[in-house]
Order: C-alpha cells, then structure tokens, then sequence
C-alpha cells in the first residue's frame, strides 16, 4: 500500500511541476494590429488576406489555454462572442525558441514565445505568414 501511495504523490506532483512549466496558460487576444502592420510590409501578401485583416474579418479571436484544453473564442467585428470552441491540447515540447502543441492527439504546430506574445505559422493559398497573439491574463 505505502508503494501506491508514493507512486501516487509521484504522478500527481509531476502533474503539478508541468501545469507550472506550461508557458501557454492563461488567456491570449489576437494582435491583428501587429498583424496587419507586417502583412502590409510584405510585398507578395495576397490582397484576399490583407482585406480580411484591414476589414476585421480576420483577427478577430482569443485563446483561452487551460491545463488540458485551448477555448478558441471567435468574435465578430463588433468584439461580440460568436463561438467558443473547446479542444484538448497537450505540449509536446518546450525549446527556447518555440513550444511544440498536439490538438486532439493528432494536429501538431509549432508555437513561437517572445514574453508575453506568441505568433503561429499560418498558410492560406500557399502564402505563408505570421498571426500574432498578446497575453491578456494568466492562469494561476
């Protein structure tokens, strides 16, 4: 019995030292502002995606990363609340330069930290770019 019990606290602390360690927890609104502002400076952005972020169709979401899920909250251009969609999320790693994200046990990205902003990788029409995301609150 004294086995299960360490074996117990072992699990349940580890859990502890990696909820700590998870650098994604809390809530994160979308920088369209920063966006955009790169996307303009970018000679071969599709006019389709520069119209989207210039008209507040595009960047217009929040991430809300709890210890097992990520609330992907979509908001009109109004800031209003059109959808929240909850997902079970897992870090794969955490290197220096980038945390590597499982979704649902099968769609891995790379998430790239800078203090309290991340960026993603996006494609669209074969254009790659960068969408950014600011802190708003933290998880405790």
């Amino acid at each position: 019995m004294k086995l299960y019990s360490v074996i117990f606290c072992l699990i349940f602390l580890t859990g502890c030292i990696k909820e700590k360690n998870n650098p994604l927890l809390g809530l994160w609104e979308n920088n369209r502002e920063k966006t955009l502002t790169i996307l303009k400076n970018s000679n071969s952005v599709p006019a389709s995606i520069l119209h989207c972020y210039e008209s507040k169709l595009c960047g217009n979401s929040a991430l809300n990363f709890t210890s097992e899920y990520v609330h992907t909250i979509l908001k009109n251009k109004r800031g209003l609340v059109i959808s929240d969609d909850e997902r079970p999320y897992k870090l794969i790693s955490i290197l220096s330069d980038r945390i590597k994200v499982v979704y649902d046990d099968e769609e891995e990205f790379n998430i790239y930290l800078e203090r309290n902003e991340f960026y993603v990788e996006l494609e669209f029409e074969g254009y790659e770019y960068k969408e950014f995301y600011k802190r708003t609150t933290v998880n405790l």
